[in-house]
């Protein structure tokens, strides 16, 4: 585990950095493989669909894996995880199990790196938990902040946890980096200044 902080001048703008690398490197996923067997089958097809309707919940990495449709996330940089699983993704992959797409169309071949969620605003110390995938290929993953709103940008841990600053004294945005080998992928936080509570109402008079 490797942390460390610095602080430096680009132009005229200040930028504060944080890292933090994690000890160990995730496993590395196919596109569409959702049971994580190494093969895209029906079975895929089948839990994607009772992720659609509800009957099961998706993990934060199965909403990045099932996201087949449209084609080759990977090679069209679409984002993926951008919208829930649904039916089309099941439809994709059925075609794939039966031959009327192929692993160049579907995408399962293709080599990158996805994060989610990519957006998300946040107030003084809320948390937020990120995920990295990287298809087809796999490394330690290095989080790591960026911003040059302010020097108090929060933190992120190891397993993605980013945890923002007690607190911000204006709204500002933090990037943050997930670096797995030579590939990289941003998500953005939005960090707001939450209204101050509304003040106690004094007590009733005596009756």
């Amino acid at each position: 585990m490797i942390k460390r902080q610095r602080y430096f001048r680009a132009g005229l703008l200040p930028l504060f950095l944080c890292f933090s690398l994690s000890a160990s490197a995730p496993q590395a996923a196919t596109l569409g493989d959702m049971t994580g067997e190494g093969l895209v089958t029906v079975e895929d097809a089948v839990k994607i669909l009772k992720c659609s309707v509800g009957l099961e919940a998706p993990t934060d990495e199965q909403r990045l894996i099932g996201d087949v449709f449209p084609a080759r996330p990977g090679y069209t940089g679409r984002t993926l995880g951008e919208y829930p699983l649904n039916v089309q993704d099941a439809i994709w992959i059925l075609k794939f199990s039966v031959g009327l797409i192929s692993l160049e169309e579907l995408g399962v071949q293709d080599t990158f790196l996805a994060i989610s969620p990519t957006v998300v605003d946040l107030g003084p110390r809320d948390q937020q938990q990120f995920v990295a995938v990287p298809f087809n290929f796999t490394g330690p993953v290095e989080w790591s902040l960026a911003s040059s709103g302010s020097s108090q940008i929060g933190v992120i841990g190891v397993n993605g946890l980013y945890i923002a600053p007690d607190t911000v004294a204006r709204d500002f945005s933090v990037s943050v980096y997930a670096r797995v080998g030579g590939m990289e992928k941003i998500a953005a936080v939005f960090l707001y200044q939450k209204p101050p509570p509304s003040p106690t109402p004094p007590p009733p008079p005596p009756a």
